[in-house]
């Protein structure tokens, strides 16, 4: 957990820039992607060294009951597109199983 928390520490102006430059030049699926990694995910790391160090490692998985309610809510409301994920991922998966059945091998 404290290496985790020092990578942060290290990369938090550089992941701030490449999070806005995506978003500045209008690329959407990195801008998301780099959002993910860079920002929420760090948040997530952050709160699990502080509230539940024994299970730094879990990142998403169990936040509703390892962290704090608030941060919790607080973590969901900085999810992007969640009102629609369960549409999202139906179309996602339909067309990876297009894709899949046009691939070769």
């Amino acid at each position: 957990a404290a290496e985790t928390i020092d990578q942060i520490r290290q990369r938090r102006l550089v992941a701030g820039w490449l999070v806005n430059r995506a978003i500045a030049r209008n690329h959407l699926p990195e801008a998301v992607s780099l959002y993910l990694r860079f920002a929420l995910l760090p948040v997530v790391q952050l709160l699990r060294a502080r509230d539940c160090p024994e299970r730094h490692d879990y990142l998403f998985r169990y936040l509703d009951t390892d962290i704090d309610p608030g941060d919790a809510a607080r973590v969901d409301a900085l999810l992007p597109g969640v009102e629609r994920l369960r549409e999202l991922s139906a179309e996602c998966f339909a067309w990876q199983d297009e894709l899949l059945q046009a691939a070769p091998g």
